[in-house]
């Protein structure tokens, strides 16, 4: 019998429902041995992880809430002594990882989804000094509007929000920021509009803003907009959907295993607030159990 403990946070986008509570009770329909935690404040699930890490007194650890829970999580399972798999189901506003992996969204079908079909993989992961991500670490004008976006408003009009925030940005402080890049084969000074080191292909809800990206080929995918002119940016913005932005002469997208980067704005990864301007970005090659 698995033992499936459940870190689960209530107040993601979906909260009038609560999906912790839904899916133990589907899991132990199956059979399984299920325990609930629920998280109240910033930084719980990363404890509530480590500590069931070390104590390996459960087979699994499914992370339920947002993509910024599910980053708890993995920084917990990477702070401790002692690794356990990871199971992620969407229950936020912010879902890239789970729509990534096409994982169904209602309990009962993730609870036998994850009972007839889900498989054990292991996963790249991204780390950033020390901390770590599972999906993607952004800066500039897409990390301030993530940061910025009102929670309540994200959980009522969900992706639009950001949207609406993002004219205020532009509206307010322009589009533009500095940053330096550098690798062992590419470098950048200059200004520019979104950075991303990604490890899948769905960031911000958009499903192919990193066309190619692989969770288990060992690299990372960075994509960087340059300054351009107006129309430029707006053709960007129109091909975001497909991923033929990449094909622009005023972006750059390309893979690698690390890259250091320095900007005058802060990062985020997962969508969580990194007080952080001088960082060096890695790729984890297979480091993590994932189940889906």
């Amino acid at each position: 019998m698995k033992r499936i403990h459940i870190i689960y946070n209530p107040k993601a986008g979906r909260s009038l429902r609560d999906m912790g509570e839904e899916l133990g009770l589907e899991l132990l329909k199956r059979g399984y041995q299920v325990s609930l935690y629920r998280t109240q404040a910033q930084g719980d699930a990363t404890r509530e992880a480590k500590e069931r890490c070390n104590a390996q007194d459960v087979d699994i650890l499914l992370a339920v809430g947002g993509d910024g829970t599910l980053n708890e999580v993995v920084n917990g399972i990477f702070q401790a002594e002692q690794q356990l798999p990871l199971a992620p189901f969407a229950g936020g506003t912010a879902n890239d990882f789970c729509t990534f992996l096409k994982l169904p969204e209602e309990p009962w079908d993730y609870v036998h989804h994850l009972h007839r079909r889900a498989k054990s993989h292991m996963i790249d992961i991204g780390k950033v000094e020390d901390r770590y991500f599972i999906n993607v670490l952004a800066s500039g004008m897409l990390s301030e509007v993530a940061h910025k976006t009102d929670t309540q408003l994200k959980n009522i009009l969900g992706s639009f929000a950001y949207y609406m925030e993002g004219i205020k940005e532009f509206i307010t402080r322009g589009l533009y920021n500095k940053i330096a890049l550098q690798s062992d084969d590419y470098h950048y000074n200059g200004e520019y509009v979104v950075f991303m080191v990604s490890n899948s292909r769905t960031i911000g809800g958009f499903k192919n803003l990193s066309p190619d990206a692989s969770i288990n080929d060992g690299y990372l995918n960075a994509l960087l907009i340059k300054k351009a002119p107006f129309k430029s940016l707006v053709e960007i913005a129109m091909n975001l959907d497909q991923g033929a932005h990449v094909d622009n002469p005023y972006v750059d997208y390309f893979t690698t295993n690390k890259i250091h980067l320095v900007t005058d704005t802060h990062m985020d990864v997962d969508g969580e607030h990194l007080e952080l301007t001088n960082a060096t970005v890695e790729a984890l090659p297979r480091a993590l159990e994932c189940i889906f």
